[in-house]
Order: structure tokens, then sequence, then C-alpha cells
């Protein structure tokens, strides 16, 4: 007899549609996935309305407003004001209706620039966040210690969990306003219709990363939405770090572009080198299947 209710925020979107397809294996779960339409999570009297019309004893937020460095320089005010609306009544809403446990998403741009690499959870708040994303950081910092503050007070079960850079099938290619895989991929495979020469990459190439795809984020998401003691936050990284030019050059094989990358250091790359230590999720038992050459390859099938 199905005796837990799992909501389901963001279906459609890169994290949430990766649960979406997971969804299958909570068979103990009656499973909620309303659409942006159906719910504006950033409508404070919707939200309380749907929280205690269904009573949901678990909620998956996954959705939010983000984009790559382009997007937050240009769309700070949105960022940061639509991001804390849905954290605020999600959250208010949530405890209201005495939900069991909630899992919420932090960008992993939420850790200070001085933080000692990998990044622990523990650094979180000792100091300065890189500006290109400032705005939208401090936004999804304050829901991370809004969760906090709820566990604090009321002995609720918020969860936060800080991924890497995550990428996978829901979006395949994009624009220059979203992150560097799809952003790359979209790029070069205009290039390689157009016969373009070159294409710019911003920053020197140099900047690290740990890029971590969508499905094993979801996997880790599910077991540590049924796990009994997982710890309020929580990094989730594939551990495997590479530069942007690494990087670049893996697409630029995988799509066939011949042209030139050229790179233009326009103080717009972000932080030097971003990546997290997943200690705490592999002791519960997970850990990332899906290799970055694999996970770009998916995209492009």
């Amino acid at each position: 007899m199905v005796n837990k209710k799992l909501l389901l925020l963001g279906s459609s979107g890169l994290i949430g549609s990766a649960i979406f397809r997971k969804l299958s294996d909570l068979k103990s779960f009656e499973t909620l996935t309303p659409s942006s339409y159906e719910l504006d999570l950033r409508d404070s009297f919707a939200v309380d309305r749907y929280f205690q019309t269904h009573k949901p004893t678990h909620v998956i937020h996954a959705a939010g407003k983000s984009g790559g460095v382009y997007a937050n320089v240009n769309n700070p005010s949105t960022f940061s004001v639509e991001n804390t609306l849905m954290t605020v009544n999600v959250l208010q809403s949530a405890f209201t209706a005495q939900t069991k446990r909630l899992v919420q998403f932090i960008p992993s741009c939420v850790y200070p620039l001085s933080a000692e690499l990998p990044y622990k959870e523990e650094s979180i708040g000792s100091g300065h966040i890189e500006e290109s994303s400032k705005y939208f950081a401090y936004a999804k910092l304050n829901a991370l210690m809004m969760a906090q503050a709820f566990n604090q007070q009321h002995k609720t079960e918020f969860i936060s969990i800080i991924p890497s850079n995550v990428y996978g099938l829901a979006v395949k290619t994009a624009s220059e306003n979203s992150h560097v895989i799809p952003s790359l991929i979209h790029r070069m495979l205009v290039a390689v219709k157009t016969n373009q020469k070159d294409i710019q990459i911003w920053g020197d190439g140099k900047n690290k990363r740990d890029f971590l795809y969508s499905d094993d984020l979801a996997e880790a998401a599910l077991m540590i939405l049924n796990h009994s003691t997982p710890q309020p936050v929580i990094n989730v990284a594939s551990g495997e770090v590479v530069s942007i030019s690494s990087l670049a050059e893996l697409i630029r094989e995988t799509v066939d572009y011949k042209g030139t990358l050229n790179y233009k250091n326009n103080g717009l790359a972000g932080a030097a080198h971003k990546y997290l230590d997943s200690s705490a999720a592999n002791a519960l038992g997970w850990k990332a299947r899906t290799s970055l050459k694999e996970g770009i390859r998916s995209l492009l099938v």
C-alpha cells in the first residue's frame, strides 16, 4: 500500500527530468509532478494551497531560475528575486503541510573563493563568493541557510544537495546564456554547419571543473531522500576534474569540429578552479557511473 507521497518540483528541468526518469524506482511513493503552468512557485498563495491540498510527505525541489555566467551577469535581479521567492514559498509551505523530508539543490557557486580545494561542506559561508554570479549565489546560499534554520527551529528534515557542474539530456544544446557544456556543444555544432573557421571561448581555458551527469545526480538525490540519516548539507560530484580547454577539445573531437578554438580572458570565466569533495555522499554508498566522455556522447545521439 502506498503511504508516501512525493512532490517533484521542476520535473521538466535538467535535474528534475533526470529524477523523473528514475521515479519507477520509487514504487512505495505516489508521485506528483506539476508543471510551472499548473503551479507557479513564485505565487505564495498557490504554493500553500497546493501543499495543503495534496499533503506531500516528501518533496524534491529541483525548480529554479538558472543559467551560465553571461545570463547571471545580465539578469541579476531576476535570478535573485525569483529564486528567493521560490525558496520562501516552498520551504514555508512544506513546513506548514508537515512534509517529512525535503531535498533541494544548491549550486556550487555558493562556495567562497578562498575555500580549500576540493570544497568541503564546512567551508560554506567562510569567505567571499565569486563576483560574476554573486546575486544568484547569495539567493541560493540563503536557500541553504533557510533550510538549516527550519531544521534548527522546527526539527524539520530539509536537506541541501550541492552538485558540481551538472549537464545532461534535458539540455542537449543551447545558447551563450547556457552553462558551459551545452553552450560549447551548441556553438561547435553551428560552427560545423556553417564552416566557421574559429570560435571564441571565454577565459584562458585553464579553469578546472568537475562535471556531473544529471542521471548520476538523480540517483544520489533519491538515495539521500530515502536514507535514514543523511547530513543536512551534502556535496555530490563525479570526481573527474578537467580544465575548460580539455573539455572544449573533447567536445570538438566528439562533434568533429576542425576549426580553431580562441580563448579570450574577459573576466567572465567564473572561479579559477571549482570542484567538490563528495566523501559524504560516497560514504552513503553513492558513486558517479558516467564518465565525461560517455556523458557528452549521449547528448549527441
